[in-house]
C-alpha cells in the first residue's frame, strides 16, 4: 500500500509539473520554458528556458502587454537574444531574434501557465473609479510591429495603438476635453482639445477649425465609465497622415486636473 501511495503521489506531481510547463520549439529545436513570475500591475515577467537536450537554463526578463510578450534572453550575464511572441488560441507564436539571425517560435503553455500570463487591464482599473464623467480615460492595443522586418535585417518591436483622454464636466451641458491618440504601425498622432457642448442629438460636439469647405468637428458620447470620441475632417483637424480619432476610451482615473505635458496612460494608472 505504501508503495502504491508513493506511486500515486509521484504521478500526481508529474502531471502537475507537465500542466504548468511551457513546451514548444524555436525553429526545429524543442525547448522547455518555466514562467517564474508575472507582476499583476506592471506585467514584468521573469522566466527561464532550456533546450530539451540540455540542462543549463537561459534567463528571460521582459514584459507582458495584453497578449503580447517581449523578453530579453541572457546567459551568464550576456544578452543572447530577444523573444517577440503573442498568445492566440492558447498558443504562443512569434520570433526569436539575435542580431541578424532569427527563428520562428511556437510554444504550448499549460492551463497553469496561461493563468500566470495575466496582468491588470483597463477594465480592472475601470471597476475602481466613480461613475462621474470627469476623469482620465485610456484606450490601448498592443501588437508585434513587423513593418520593418526583413529576412536579412530582422527588426521587430511591440507596437501600440490608442491614447489618452481627459474629461472635465464644466456644466451639465458642457465638457472640457483633451485627447491624444497614436495610430500604428507608423505612429502618426491625432490631437484635439477644447470645450464641447451638447447638441440636439444628445452628443457633445466641439468645432475645432474650419478652412474653405472643410470643417473639423469632434464628438463625444459619454457612457457608463467610458467615452466614445470621434472626429470628422481629419485633414483640417491637423492629424498625422495615417492618424485618426475614433476610439472608445475606458475611464481609469477620477483625476482630471493634469499638466498637459505629463498626461499619459501610465501616469493615470499610477494615480489610482
Amino acid at each position: 500500500m505504501k508503495n502504491a501511495f508513493l506511486l500515486i503521489v509521484s504521478l500526481w506531481f508529474g502531471i502537475s509539473a507537465i500542466a504548468n510547463e511551457v513546451q514548444g520549439k524555436i525553429e526545429k529545436y524543442p525547448i522547455v520554458m518555466d514562467i517564474q513570475q508575472v507582476d499583476w500591475v506592471t506585467g514584468d515577467i521573469q522566466a527561464r528556458y532550456r533546450y530539451a537536450n540540455k540542462e543549463s537554463y537561459l534567463l528571460l526578463e521582459g514584459n507582458l502587454m495584453q497578449d503580447v510578450i517581449w523578453m530579453e534572453e541572457s546567459y551568464k550575464g550576456k544578452v543572447t537574444g530577444h523573444f517577440y511572441i503573442e498568445l492566440k488560441n492558447d498558443t504562443l507564436k512569434g520570433k526569436w531574434i539575435s542580431g541578424e539571425k532569427w527563428f520562428d517560435v511556437e510554444l504550448y503553455p499549460g492551463k497553469k501557465a496561461i493563468k500566470q500570463l495575466k496582468k491588470k487591464q483597463l477594465i480592472d482599473y475601470q471597476k475602481e473609479v466613480s461613475k462621474g464623467v470627469s476623469g482620465g480615460y485610456a484606450d490601448e492595443t498592443f501588437f508585434i510591429n513587423d513593418m520593418w522586418f526583413r529576412d536579412d535585417n530582422p527588426q521587430l518591436e511591440v507596437g501600440f495603438n490608442g491614447g489618452a483622454l481627459v474629461l472635465e464636466q464644466i456644466h451639465a451641458d458642457s465638457l472640457k476635453f483633451w485627447v491624444n491618440t497614436i495610430s500604428g504601425p507608423t505612429y502618426h498622432i491625432a490631437y484635439a482639445s477644447g470645450i464641447a457642448h451638447i447638441n440636439a442629438d444628445g452628443l457633445y460636439e466641439c468645432l475645432i477649425d474650419t478652412y474653405e469647405n472643410d470643417t473639423c468637428m469632434v464628438y463625444i458620447e459619454t457612457r457608463d465609465r467610458a467615452a466614445h470620441v470621434w472626429a470628422k475632417g481629419n485633414f483640417i483637424c491637423g492629424f498625422g497622415a495615417r492618424a485618426y480619432l475614433d476610439h472608445v476610451f475606458t475611464k481609469i482615473s477620477d483625476r482630471y486636473v493634469y499638466k498637459e505635458e505629463e498626461i499619459s496612460i501610465d501616469m493615470m494608472k499610477e494615480q489610482e
